[in-house]
């Protein structure tokens, strides 16, 4: 998988399929799971036993794996101090 920011076609604009790419490691994002509730998370380590170790993968607030994300979108910029 790689890095991008570009969406499916049928996808609106901002939304990655997990498939096609993933952020950067430890990553903030908005996911979206196949029932289309939308939520924050990231991609971080997780335990995997059937490994035997860590693998990356998506998780909620708490850090438990989102298996069911189907999308992800990188978290907007925080908006700017105005001086007035």
């Amino acid at each position: 998988m790689s890095e991008t920011s570009t969406s499916s076609p049928g996808t609106p604009a901002g939304w990655i399929s997990c498939s096609d790419a993933v952020p950067a490691e430890y990553c903030d994002v908005i996911l979206l799971d196949d029932l289309g509730n939308v939520f924050p998370g990231s991609w971080d380590k997780v335990f995997c036993p059937t490994r035997g170790g860590n693998k990356m993968a998506f998780v909620d607030k708490d850090g438990v794996e989102v298996e069911s994300s189907t999308h992800w979108m990188p978290l907007p910029e925080p908006p700017q101090e105005v001086n007035q």
